[in-house]
């Protein structure tokens, strides 16, 4: 058997039911549990795993953890629901008790009057089954018509066979995949609406309780006093006696290939045609029908008790029975070489050869029934030591000699060959353990659990763990944790030299090297934190507490624990001792005795997970999810789902994350998930569901959009900001319009000011120039040279229409201002005779442009004026020289005014305060017009005055650069 793990397991599960008797547990379901009705009728389970079952009450749907109800507000006809069925499509078809049919798709129930193919169904009498074939047809068989619903939607009514008319009590699918149809004494194979012959049935009745068909098996009642099977795998027929009469059957149930269930008015019976087993299963109640899931639980409905749940079968149950007691409580399991001993109430010892489970000779220690056996240790020369309530004794193994002291035992320990330590309410005792003499008293008030580890005892109490190290005082360790304050149940130590020390509502803590290291509670998975008993076993940590048992993996990271209750097959779930050999555990509590073998516990369990809604704003939207998109201003969703393992009673954890909002996993208990606000962006739904073995269910994945905001999109944003930028545009073209406008206006206005100015100051000029000239003529009047006077007069009269010519205009060409110096130079010759000359050179490269250049009037002359009056005039001797060049400078139009007078700083001498004033007067004129050209225009003029020296470093005249700007260039 090495090889084959499982004839291993069967082996050592049906062994021991040849000597000693096994009783079924199971879980039960009524109204308090939130089904519709005690009385159920039928039952079947979907394509996602869920049961549903019609009752008095209306349509229940079940996932292992909480029922949903369907009624007449829902779309039920009737609120007595008596056939169910379930097709590929995921459609839920009912027949209520009144002549109607629906059926609930996605949802919704879908009835006569609000679904168009049904209502072209006649219903004329009730229905007494639901069958599918390989093609996705639907056969709705009522006793006397057959209605065909093809997978195109299609109806045909039939309600004769060869011209005979039907009397039908059950149909179904067939071994091929087509429908099977029983009428009166004879089931018909029925393809495309031809009928033959496939079995003759001489059942009792034809009513649909007496006879059952799946795809593998045909059962009913005969007309003799027995049941038939035919089992169409085994193409064979077997018949089989009536344990009850007609008056206490109540239906059957074909389940499989080979089991059927004769349901009755006291539970059901189980025939199993390939092995030729029978099992009862008393129920206390009627049995309507026996059913088998895909996760191969076993279901029984009732009328009027509800739904009951077959315990796992892997989970077995030992009743320990004696004579005035139906069960007695176990408080310790010890194995003691092939022997499973057990302590228990009454004083009873029970003692089981292992494997066969054979009874070894049971009986009880003490002679009182009101004592309990709570300890138990073989010792070395072979004696049995127990512990009871009243009394610590050897019981020996071989002879019906005893030794025994009074003392309450709670537990106990050795903790050498020579000493054994005994707990109980009068405290801690040492008992030598050869004669049982008490050697010392450790402790002298209550204690619960006493433990010998490493040379040092442990001493659990109602309030806390005290510990004496190396027969020191006890010292209290509730001092250095607050969870050490809390009762002491149970202590055991692990290889690592761990402590693992359960408390009586803190759970366990994890101690070493004198510190936590670990804390199991409830938050970690326990069952619950009140652990009355520990176990340790390789690297598991057996939990009895008072809601079931825990097993925890210390040697996986995170320490996963499993829980097993009396859901799972536990007589009860307060345990009270634990006791594991390999695979194998057993398990004391106040129901008796129930063992397993861990490894194969939960092995056939599934783990499914469906999405029942998806809702926003209170309207479902799960069929929506492919595509789902919600409003910005409805960013609230609310996922409801089950995870579906029946197995696991309701255990089933949930672990999701919501992409693009948290990446990490998270852990929850609820069937639902709410998210109230939401940002708009995208989300992806992860979820998956964990049943209590381990098991994980697919991923359930569902895509989501929160809708963006209109005024946050892209394209609107990308619009509004175009849109802002052409308002800002056109904003500020207008605003730079207007503001170049009044600029314009502004500059245009401070031109003509300045040229106002301009003119004002050259209308200062004029009289200042006319002063000088006519200051000569009077010279010449003075002199009495009356020839030279009249013909200064003339020059004087050309250079005043010239001035006044001039005078009007901004600028003027290049040539005439040429001439206009000429015509005042020679004037000035002529008053200053021989004493001064002057040339004009204009550059060659100008000549043909004189026309066309253009400068301000009238600002050369002062400086050539200002070159006779301060630089010739006190020059000694003749051959005064003013020297005139015109000429270009890059992109500048140069004056160069020349002299050879007696400088600057010689002519500052001569001066007299009218000359001061005078000269000032005349200068002053011209830096202000300057400045206000410089003003109105881009380029400026510039004024360079250089003083010239001979070769003995003496001055030897002046030297003015006027640069202008080429005004024709951008005028």
């Amino acid at each position: 058997m090495k090889g084959h793990p499982f004839l291993t397991f069967l082996f050592l599960y049906l062994l021991p039911f040849s000597s000693f008797s096994q009783e079924y547990s199971y879980t039960r379901y009524d109204v308090k549990d939130g089904i519709a009705g005690s009385n159920i009728y039928c039952i079947t389970q979907d394509k996602d795993g869920f049961l549903w079952m019609g009752t008095e009450g209306g349509v229940s749907r079940f996932d292992g953890s909480h029922f949903s109800n369907f009624t007449l507000d829902d779309g039920l006809p009737d609120i007595e629901v008596m056939q169910i069925f379930a097709d590929s499509r995921g459609r839920i078809w009912m027949a209520p008790f009144s002549k109607s049919i629906c059926f609930y798709y996605q949802g919704r129930i879908h009835n006569q009057e609000n679904d168009r193919v049904l209502g072209q169904m006649p219903i004329r009498s009730g229905i007494v089954g639901f069958a599918e074939d390989m093609n996705g047809n639907i056969l709705v068989a009522e006793k006397t018509v057959l209605h065909l619903l093809s997978a195109g939607g299609q109806i045909k009514n039939i309600d004769t066979i060869d011209g005979t008319s039907i009397e039908t009590a059950a149909v179904s699918r067939g071994p091929d995949g087509n429908f099977l149809v029983q009428d009166k004494k004879t089931v018909f194979r029925f393809v495309n609406d031809r009928f033959t012959h496939f079995l003759a049935v001489d059942i009792l009745f034809n009513y649909p309780t007496f006879i059952s068909i799946n795809s593998q098996l045909i059962g009913w009642r005969t007309v003799q006093p027995k049941y038939k099977f035919h089992s169409m795998r085994l193409n064979r027929t077997i018949e089989t006696d009536v344990e009850h009469d007609t008056v206490r059957h109540v239906s059957l149930s074909a389940v499989g290939d080979s089991l059927i269930y004769c349901n009755s008015t006291r539970g059901t019976t189980e025939y199993n045609i390939a092995t030729g087993s029978i099992r009862n299963f008393q129920l206390g109640g009627r049995v309507s029908r026996t059913f088998r899931d895909d996760e191969g639980n076993i279901w029984f409905t009732t009328l009027g008790l509800g739904l009951f749940r077959l315990n796992s079968e892997a989970i077995r149950y030992i009743p320990l029975r004696t004579k005035n007691v139906a069960q007695n409580e176990v408080f310790t399991i010890r194995k003691i070489d092939n022997e499973l001993m057990i302590g228990a109430t009454q004083s009873m010892l029970f003692r089981f050869s292992l494997p066969s489970f054979r009874d070894a000779g049971s009986r009880p220690v003490i002679n009182n029934e009101v004592d309990e056996i709570r300890y138990i240790q073989k010792m070395k020369d072979q004696r049995l030591l127990v512990g009871a309530v009243t009394r610590l004794l050897y019981y020996p193994y071989s002879s019906a000699q005893s030794m025994d002291v009074e003392f309450s035992v709670k537990t106990a320990c050795l903790k050498n060959d020579s000493e054994i330590l005994a707990a109980g309410y009068r405290g801690v005792y040492v008992f030598d353990t050869k004669d049982l003499h008490v050697k010392d008293i450790l402790w002298h008030e209550r204690a619960t659990i006493v433990y010998c580890f490493n040379n040092s005892t442990y001493i659990g109490t109602l309030n806390g763990l005290y510990v004496s190290q190396q027969s020191r005082p006890p010292e209290y360790w509730g001092a250095f944790d607050p969870l050490m304050k809390e009762r002491i149940s149970s202590i055991v130590a692990a290889p690592d030299s761990t402590l693992w020390i359960a408390t009586y509502g803190g759970g366990i803590i994890g101690w070493k090297d004198g510190r936590r290291v670990s804390l199991l509670t409830r938050k970690q998975g326990l069952v619950s934190d009140l652990c009355r008993v520990l176990y340790l076993h390789d690297k598991i940590l057996w939990v009895g507490t008072d809601k079931g048992l825990n097993k925890v993996d210390l040697g996986q990271s995170g320490n996963p624990v499993t829980t097993y209750t009396a859901s799972d097959g536990l007589s009860s779930d307060i345990i009270n001792a634990i006791y594991a050999d390999n695979s194998m555990v057993y398990v004391g509590s106040p129901g008796g005795l129930n063992f397993f073998n861990a490894d194969y516990v939960g092995n056939a369990s599934t783990c499914r997970l469906t999405l029942l809604g998806v809702i926003n704003s209170g309207r479902n939207r799960l069929a929506d999810t492919t595509s789902l998109r919600l409003p910005y201003a409805d960013n609230n969703i609310r996922f409801e789902f089950a995870g579906i393992s029946y197995m696991s009673a309701g255990n089933i954890s949930y672990r999701y994350r919501l992409l693009g909002l948290d990446s990490t996993w998270k852990t929850t208990k609820e069937t639902f998930l709410d998210y109230p606000t939401l940002p708009y962006k995208e989300y992806t739904l992860q979820l998956q569901a964990i049943n209590k073995f381990g098991k994980v269910s697919r991923m359930l994945s569902i895509q989501f959009t929160v809708a963006t905001p209109f005024w946050k999109t892209i394209w609107f944003q990308g619009t509004t900001l175009l849109l802002f930028l052409l308002l800002t545009w056109l904003f500020v073209s207008l605003r730079m319009k207007q503001l170049h406008h009044r600029q314009s206006e502004k500059e245009e206005l401070s031109r003509r000011m300045i040229e106002m100015e301009h003119m004002a100051l050259q209308a200062q000029m004029n009289p200042h120039f006319i002063f000088n000239c006519l200051n000569s003529i009077q010279q010449y009047i003075f002199d009495q040279d009356m020839f030279n006077a009249n013909k200064y007069i003339t020059g004087f009269a050309r250079l005043i229409r010239a001035t006044l010519h001039n005078s009007s205009k901004t600028f003027i060409p290049l040539s005439d201002e040429v001439s206009y110096l000429s015509t005042y130079l020679s004037l000035e010759k002529f008053r200053f005779k021989e004493k001064m000359d002057y040339n004009i050179e204009v550059d060659p490269s100008l000549r043909h442009q004189v026309e066309d250049i253009r400068i301000p009037p009238m600002l050369i002359q002062p400086y050539v004026e200002n070159c006779l009056r301060h630089g010739l005039r006190h020059r000694a001797g003749k051959g005064g020289f003013i020297r005139i060049r015109i000429i270009q400078e890059g992109d500048k139009l140069a004056f160069v005014i020349e002299d050879n007078g007696i400088g600057r700083e010689q002519s500052a001498r001569y001066k007299t305060r009218e000359h001061i004033e005078y000269q000032s007067k005349g200068m002053s004129l011209t830096a202000d017009r300057i400045r206000l050209i410089n003003a109105v225009n881009k380029e400026s003029i510039s004024i360079e005055v250089i003083d010239l020296k001979n070769a003995q470093d003496e001055p030897s005249g002046t030297r003015v650069i006027v640069r202008f700007p080429r005004f024709d260039l951008y005028l």
